[in-house]
């Protein structure tokens, strides 16, 4: 797996919002099977960071979405 602290999103217009993480861990599950964990952390009560996670949840179901597409090829 991989872990990637410390992390900021740039968005076009706005100051940035972070620090967050993002961890991906790899876990083998039965005959020639991997359970595939992508988690991403870090919040602050603010109308920004939930404005923030209410946008970038599309794009990680589209992200995982197409990570499970490729693996699974």
């Amino acid at each position: 797996g991989c872990f990637v602290g410390d992390a900021i999103w740039l968005p076009p217009d706005g100051e940035p919002i972070g620090p967050m993480a993002l961890q991906v861990t790899l876990k083998p599950e039965g005959e020639g099977a991997t359970r595939v964990r992508v988690t991403q952390t870090g919040f602050e009560e603010s109308a920004r960071w939930r404005r923030y996670y209410e946008v970038i949840g599309f794009g990680w179901q589209r992200a995982l979405i197409s990570l499970k597409s490729l693996l699974e090829k």
